[in-house]
């Protein structure tokens, strides 16, 4: 369904996911975010550090403030 959603051949898209193609590269991008600290989405750093789905812009200012 997302695929026909995105304009994709849906018939093409659960062939290419059926096989397990991408699988690995998908597992490295996983590890490599998580060792990152990135565990949500979206997920900003500020100054080195990490700041995940923030709710209101307050949560950015006072990010930032601490940054200086």
């Amino acid at each position: 369904q997302f695929a026909a959603e995105l304009g994709l051949n849906p018939q093409d898209f659960n062939a290419c996911l059926d096989s397990g193609k991408y699988t690995q590269y998908v597992e490295q991008q996983k590890q490599e975010a998580i060792s990152a600290g990135i565990y949500g989405t979206p997920t900003f750093y500020v100054n080195g550090k990490v700041l995940v789905a923030p709710k209101t812009i307050e949560e950015f200012d006072k990010a930032i403030a601490q940054a200086r």
